[in-house]
């Protein structure tokens, strides 16, 4: 059984797990048998470190904007700021890339894009979809990080065609996207 648990786990499983998981099946085991079978048997957890995705890449000599945002989320009607961020979801066929606009007023999505890479095109359907969503509103304050994808030639286009008004954080300081933020840690609690 604890050979079975093992291999079901990818070899994942260390002996606390696997006591945990045939305690739930109402296998009576102790921790002390399990970790002693595992070890005879040369059954050992692959322990490895976690790869986390990194979404934001601010090292880069591209052109930013200013911080017009300054921390204030709160605004006193829809389409007046805007903020964007990507964030990362792990999935059973591999990293998913989350890229979203939304609305400082309402705190409400209004436009998103998902692919399995992180490039200036996930930022650029985002934020033409938040355009379409709202009918390419004018003078709008379009708040990012420094991100590279942000940065970018089609990325600055979209924003200067639709006579949007660029904003960026300050680098490596995420609360000056607390909202974006926030959005993703609400996603990832209940993901």
């Amino acid at each position: 059984m604890i050979n079975a648990e093992f291999s079901e786990s990818r070899k994942t499983y260390d002996s606390i797990k696997i006591t945990e998981s045939l305690q739930q099946k109402d296998i009576k085991a102790s921790h002390n048998t399990v970790a002693k079978i595992m070890k005879n048997a040369g059954l050992k957890s692959i322990v490895s470190k976690k790869f986390k995705p990194q979404t934001t890449d601010s090292n880069h000599g591209k052109p930013i904007y200013e911080n017009w945002l300054n921390r204030e989320f709160t605004m006193r009607c829809a389409n007046y700021a805007w903020c964007g961020d990507v964030t990362y979801i792990d999935t059973d066929e591999g990293w998913l890339y989350l890229a979203t606009v939304i609305d400082l007023y309402s705190n409400k999505v209004i436009g998103y894009a998902t692919s399995d890479k992180i490039d200036r095109w996930l930022v650029v359907k985002a934020l033409s979809n938040a355009l379409e969503a709202r009918g390419y509103p004018r003078g709008v304050i379009m708040h990012t990080d420094r991100g590279s994808n942000y940065c970018s030639k089609v990325y600055r286009k979209l924003i200067k065609q639709n006579s949007l008004v660029g904003s960026m954080s300050r680098k490596g300081n995420c609360w000056d996207n607390a909202v974006a933020e926030n959005f993703f840690g609400l996603i990832k609690k209940k993901y």
